[in-house]
């Protein structure tokens, strides 16, 4: 997984915020979710947990933006792609 996609995904869950994270990553807050969706995709799982008072990383989601990209995956394994 792209190095860049993993920082971005570990700012958007210190900020709590898609849109948030946005500015300051100079990304519009589109972007910023469609790069959400593929890195989900990737690893097979949901990596932030989206509620009303913003996001918050999964289990997945903490090994994503902690950047172990090879635990990027369901505990359990590697996602299929």
């Amino acid at each position: 997984m792209n190095p860049k996609h993993l920082m971005q995904l570990t700012v958007v869950a210190e900020l709590g915020s898609v849109a948030k994270a946005a500015e300051p990553l100079n990304v519009t807050q589109p972007t910023l979710s469609r790069l959400i969706k593929v890195i989900e995709d990737r690893a097979g799982a949901p990596v932030l947990r989206r509620g009303r008072y913003g996001v918050r990383p999964t289990a997945n989601g903490h090994r994503c933006a902690s950047r172990r990209a090879g635990s990027c995956h369901p505990k359990g394994g590697r996602a299929g792609r």
